[in-house]
């Protein structure tokens, strides 16, 4: 498998959709076999390798949020804290970058952000939330419900258990998202604003998310 070195640069992890405002829904490629477990391990040692070559330390091992044919997309927290996304694209292509501007929450109270996304990964939108002190039990975009699956946990320096989801949709979504929630006091919802982007682009390739607030929204 060829490899091309491909650096993500950080104003791309957080938040990165803005870099897919212009393009057009591609067309699904022709995938590869999939990844073994091997393989994947293979690959989160060359990011690593490229990170400690940078100069930054891994604070714990990558979380998988994405993984398709021969793709992997990986998330993971350096010694300083900082928010790293490495992948593998279809062509074999090895990227990462690192937010150095991002922290973990500290505070002991619920929270809970996109960290990831919504950007492109194949045909499709990839978006990562982190909870912190919550559990993540739905997503919903417009009242409509879609599957939501939990990565992994990161630990942070100060022992801190933060949990990773990620939402893959065959459309971007746009406006606001509802999350339902489970904290240590019963359920809640919490709203979760989307990049937005201009209805001119992409427009058959947007899902708009809005919709009326739920009870106990927060």
């Amino acid at each position: 498998m060829g490899r091309t070195a491909r650096i993500i640069s950080a104003g791309a992890l957080l938040l990165c959709a803005a870099a897919c405002t212009g393009q057009a829904k591609p067309a699904p490629s022709a995938s590869g076999a999939a990844l073994s477990d091997g393989q994947v391990r293979t690959i989160e040692s060359e990011l690593v390798q490229d990170e400690v070559a940078d100069g930054h330390q891994p604070g714990g091992a990558p979380v998988v949020a994405y993984r398709h044919g021969e793709a992997v997309y990986l998330l993971w927290l350096t010694t300083e804290q900082d928010l790293c996304q490495g992948d593998q694209d279809e062509d074999g292509g090895l990227g990462y970058g690192c937010s150095t501007g991002w922290r973990p929450p500290t505070a002991s109270t619920p929270g809970l952000e996109t960290v990831w996304g919504p950007g492109m990964v194949g045909a499709d939108a990839l978006t990562v939330f982190l909870a912190d002190h919550e559990d993540m039990r739905s997503i919903s975009c417009g009242g409509v419900s879609t599957k939501l699956t939990r990565d992994g946990e990161f630990t942070t320096a100060a022992g801190q258990t933060l949990s990773l989801y990620s939402y893959l949709t065959p459309w971007i979504p746009n406006g606001t998202l509802e999350a339902a929630v489970q904290l240590d006091g019963g359920p809640a919802v919490v709203e979760l604003p989307m990049a937005n982007f201009s209805q001119s682009l992409q427009r058959t390739w947007l899902r708009q998310c809005d919709s009326q607030p739920a009870t106990g929204a927060r």
